[in-house]
């Protein structure tokens, strides 16, 4: 059969004081062209699982910061 890679991802979203984006909403663009949608919680930590590989882009619509990994 043909081997599928699924990824992880945890993650903490910090202003450029160095302080979290609590309890903001997010939006993580997929390499496959799909999206996810969570609320980060009060120390600005977010969770995702079964990712495909690739690079992501989380967006904080709400401020419009954008970060690329």
């Amino acid at each position: 059969g043909l081997i599928k890679f699924i990824d992880w991802f945890n993650f903490q979203l910090l202003d450029d004081s160095g302080n979290p984006f609590s309890e903001k909403k997010y939006l993580i663009l997929l390499p496959d062209g799909t999206d996810r949608e969570g609320t980060l919680n009060e120390i600005g930590q977010g969770s995702e699982k079964d990712l495909p590989p690739g690079k992501l882009t989380i967006i904080l619509p709400e401020s419009g910061h954008v970060f690329g990994l």
